[in-house]
């Protein structure tokens, strides 16, 4: 998604928040993407920056990649009508981070590119929450969300599952730990359903859900 291809009304400015203070970033952004799949346990995104000798944003905003600096942004994309915009969807400053800075070579006049990655704050938290421990006689879905308090995870979506086992689980942080899970989850509304995904949205919620359940959301449109 390309700051310069949306309409106007469809973007707020985009904030980046650092230890000198707030700073409003949008004149110099070429481009933005924020990324969600079902198969990605945490929304990531980055947006690039056209700096110059002149201006020196990353010094003077103070601009650094040691998660001192947050981000906020919303953003809509429109309705079937090609014309209403939809609900915005919003970034806090209190939930996403920046983590990392590529800076590009300079050019031209001493013109700068500079990628900035961010994230949702789960993606930092789950880097320190290693672990090791057992259950007995627990679902899938028991155990899931026994683990998930370790992250504060928010609910959207959550399937309970079928069926009970103690397993061990060894030594890594709390998402491989649910990921760990996954192939022996089987959806208690539908036993053949085996297929689960565990993901977060943007909502910054996270989703625990069979495929099966997810097809059956969608909508199936057919010609006359």
């Amino acid at each position: 998604m390309s700051l310069q291809t949306l309409r106007h009304g469809e973007l707020s400015p985009l904030m980046v928040h650092t230890k000198l203070g707030s700073f409003d970033l949008s004149v110099y952004v070429l481009s933005f993407e924020i990324n969600e799949s079902i198969f990605s346990q945490f929304i990531t995104g980055s947006f690039v920056i056209s700096d110059t000798e002149s201006t020196r944003i990353l010094k003077n905003i103070g601009l650094r990649e040691d998660l001192s600096c947050s981000l906020s942004f919303s953003f809509s994309g429109l309705e079937d009508d090609g014309e209403s915009s939809q609900k915005p969807i919003e970034l806090s400053e209190e939930d996403y981070y920046i983590y990392q800075l590529d800076v590009g070579e300079p050019y031209g006049t001493g013109t700068q590119e500079t990628r900035v990655h961010f994230a949702h704050k789960v993606f930092f938290k789950n880097e320190g929450t290693n672990m090791s421990k057992s259950y007995q006689k627990k679902k899938v879905s028991e155990i899931v969300k026994d683990i998930a308090k370790e992250l504060n995870i928010e609910w959207n979506m959550f399937e309970e599952t079928l069926y009970t086992f103690s397993p061990v689980l060894p030594f890594r942080t709390s998402i491989a730990q649910i990921m760990s899970l996954i192939p022996f989850a089987i959806r208690e509304e539908n036993k053949n359903d085996v297929n689960f995904v565990f993901y977060q949205d943007l909502t910054g919620k996270h989703n625990f859900v069979s495929i099966g359940k997810l097809l059956s959301q969608q909508i199936i449109v057919t010609g006359k």
